[in-house]
């Protein structure tokens, strides 16, 4: 129950959050589109903090424990899509089309399948 991230510099509300499973970070999704990812290793200093080219919404890290994948829903411009996205190189490896904004998003343990 120790403190870890303090967002409280953020002047948005949290929209999503999502912690990777070994622990060491955790992503976070605001109203204003922003994504960041935090690393709980280092004080909770936030890694990376991706251009705003994109409106993120949700945010989950892969479940097996092989790749360190994040899965974001997002909205560029007035296209909702799914981007796998790589952080350990911070490179998008994959972005999908999606006909709907995704209120929801879970992903299957060994990351094969992704519910929206």
């Amino acid at each position: 129950m120790q403190t870890i991230v303090d967002v409280s510099e953020a002047r948005n509300s949290v929209n999503d959050i999502d912690f990777s499973l070994d622990s060491r970070y955790l992503a976070s999704t605001y109203t204003d589109g922003s994504l960041r990812i935090w690393d709980s290793t280092a004080n909770g200093g936030a890694v990376t903090r991706p251009g705003s080219t994109y409106k993120f919404e949700l945010c989950r890290f892969s479940r097996d424990q092989t790749k360190p994948y994040l899965f974001c829903t997002l909205q560029e411009g007035y296209r909702p899509a799914t981007v796998i996205w790589d952080i350990s190189t911070r490179n998008i490896i994959e972005v999908k089309d999606l006909r709907k904004h995704a209120c929801v998003m879970s992903i299957s343990a060994d990351g094969s399948y992704i519910a929206l």
